[in-house]
């Protein structure tokens, strides 16, 4: 299906910059606990715990927010083999979807013609969001197209062109962007980031999304693949970046 936004290792092997809050702090009230138990507490423990985590958790904040403006939100997501790592990672999650796999029916093994493999389709991906967000010497659709074993994968610039077999619902769009966004949000990307990249994928959603769908919900791929496969075969489709 779309994006993008595709298996892949444990999203702790992802090459994202996390910016997310040192979790290894100790709960707050351990200190307190330690040097006198309850009865210090209520001599003033209580007191000054509560101040110590308000100013832990005021630091940590801190730091996070830190953390999260340095540098560009390109080399926060690490780059380009940071952002292929993500791909890669909201491809798996994407594609373990019972409704959501149905979409990839070109998929096949050779794809379909016309129509590129999973690896081209996560290349595709990356130099998508790699330029979007501003990646020095990236560009889409990349010079050249993208290759791999199967050969080389024209990218289509037109999300309207790549979309339009596969029949896309509102509620469809929607659920793939939550999935990709939760795979973000585990990965420790920074909330300020997600939302500059949920931003550039929902501003496509009138391009992807089905006009006779408009108003449908969350479902699977509801036409027949079969004749979709077979139009493509018969030169019908002018390919996709995904499908």
């Amino acid at each position: 299906m779309k994006m993008w936004i595709l298996g892949v290792t444990a999203l702790t092997s992802l090459g994202i910059a996390a910016c997310s809050s040192n979790s290894s702090s100790p709960p707050a009230g351990n200190s307190a606990s330690d040097s006198g138990g309850a009865g210090q507490a209520d001599s003033g423990g209580s007191s000054g715990g509560g101040s110590g985590s308000s100013s832990g958790g005021a630091t940590d904040a801190s730091e996070e927010a830190s953390a999260c403006s340095e540098g560009s939100i390109y080399m926060r997501l690490g780059g380009h083999a940071g952002i292929r790592g993500a791909v890669n990672a909201i491809v798996a999650a994407e594609l373990a979807d019972p409704d959501i796999v149905t979409y990839f029916f070109f998929q096949t093994t050779p794809p379909t013609p016309g129509h590129p493999t999973a690896d081209q389709i996560e290349q595709c991906f990356t130099d998508l969001v790699a330029t979007a967000v501003g990646g020095p010497g990236e560009s889409y659709p990349p010079a050249g197209g993208v290759t791999d074993d199967a050969g080389t994968f024209q990218c289509n610039p037109s999300m309207q062109a790549i979309h339009a077999p596969l029949l896309i619902s509102t509620g469809t769009f929607d659920k793939f962007i939550t999935i990709a966004g939760g795979v973000l949000t585990t990965a420790g990307v920074c909330p300020a980031d997600i939302t500059t990249l949920a931003g550039a994928l929902t501003s496509t959603q009138t391009e992807i999304v089905s006009p006779a769908y408009v108003d449908a919900g969350y479902q699977a791929f509801p036409g027949d693949a079969a004749a979709a496969i077979a139009a493509a075969t018969n030169g019908a489709s002018d390919g996709a970046v995904e499908q």
